[in-house]
């Protein structure tokens, strides 16, 4: 890797809207490791950070930046792609996606589209922290397509999503495909016809999808007033009368 497309890439960091942190480069033709972009302070690792840092959260979600973490990259400047490998942990906002390999790609008006694998039988995850409360939701795949523009999250094969309330599971869900708009809160779950015998969903084989509900916590019922009780009189009993 040349120092020409060292500065190359160190351009599109900086005016594509995200930063990328990358552990391997140094040993790389023994070069320098890329530079933070300016007045921005590297952020710590996405271990340490937790769920609870909202740091880029509190920005425009067109505008929160991509932080990445890997062991190694390839980046091809004609193509505008770029391939991530080894325990790859990207997080945008709330929201945090590990896999084993993470291609980027850059469309014509700069917004970038991710694809995360899961490699010799492991599964990418994601996990998001809804705005505004304590839930959370989670899900992995052996595929995993993020559009960081819509934040929509497209799970393939062995596709699994959960929702926590807190510490307490409330829904769970399994299908061949699983898309979920992280926004507006929606998804969609669609299943694979059989051309065999029904399997087990989630095996990868399943024919139909399935999802476990919990029954959202009604409003307390207003107390009702104590009924008036009528009695008979054989007068009126009234002051100056």
């Amino acid at each position: 890797m040349s120092q020409t497309t060292l500065q190359r890439i160190r351009k599109l960091c900086r005016l594509g809207g995200y930063a990328f942190l990358l552990a391997g480069l140094a040993p790389m033709a023994g070069l320098p490791a890329l530079a933070a972009p300016p007045q921005q302070a590297e952020p710590a690792p996405v271990a340490a950070r937790g769920s609870d840092d909202r740091r880029d959260a509190t920005l425009p979600r067109q505008t929160q930046p991509l932080h990445i973490e890997a062991q190694s990259l390839r980046y091809d400047e004609r193509q505008r792609r770029s391939v991530f490998s080894g325990s790859v942990v990207m997080t945008q906002g709330l929201i945090v996606l590990r896999a084993d390999r993470m291609e980027f790609h850059e469309d014509a008006q700069g917004q970038v589209h991710g694809t995360m694998h899961g490699l010799d039988g492991k599964v990418a995850s994601f996990r998001q922290h809804r705005e505004g409360g304590d839930e959370f939701v989670e899900g992995e795949a052996q595929t995993i397509t993020y559009d960081a523009v819509t934040t929509t999250v497209t799970l393939r094969q062995r596709a699994r999503l959960r929702k926590y309330r807190g510490a307490v599971l409330s829904d769970a869900f399994e299908a061949q495909m699983i898309v979920y708009d992280g926004e507006a809160d929606r998804f969609e779950l669609v299943g694979q016809p059989a051309a065999g015998p029904a399997s087990a969903v989630g095996s990868g084989h399943g024919t139909r999808v399935r999802a476990m509900i919990s029954p959202r916590a009604s409003a307390p019922a207003t107390p009702t007033q104590a009924p008036i009780l009528l009695r008979s009189s054989t007068g009126i009993d009234a002051p100056g009368l």
